[in-house]
């Protein structure tokens, strides 16, 4: 099953307790808000949420959690190389 957003609607959808850092000491839930489409997949009793974004939307929240809101614009496109590789 898949939901798809309204083109340029500015859409998110809200996932709550979402499990982050699986098996690390900093282990919790939280709330997650997504853009794009969300797919979900059901197997048996276990729902597995999928959000469904363009390379260059994903690069852009990888680069972005991985340096600082500082960090200038150069260091940022050098960061990207090697996510996109």
């Amino acid at each position: 099953m898949i939901f798809y957003p309204q083109p340029n609607a500015g859409i998110f959808f809200e996932l709550k307790d979402v499990t982050i850092g699986i098996n690390f000491h900093w282990e919790r839930k939280e709330v997650q808000r997504f853009q794009g489409a969300l797919k979900i997949i059901v197997e048996g009793e276990t729902l597995t949420a999928i959000n469904v974004i363009s390379i260059e939307d994903y690069l852009t929240s990888v680069i972005s959690s991985e340096m600082s809101a500082t960090a200038s614009l150069e260091l940022k496109r050098m960061q990207s190389f090697p996510e996109a590789g």
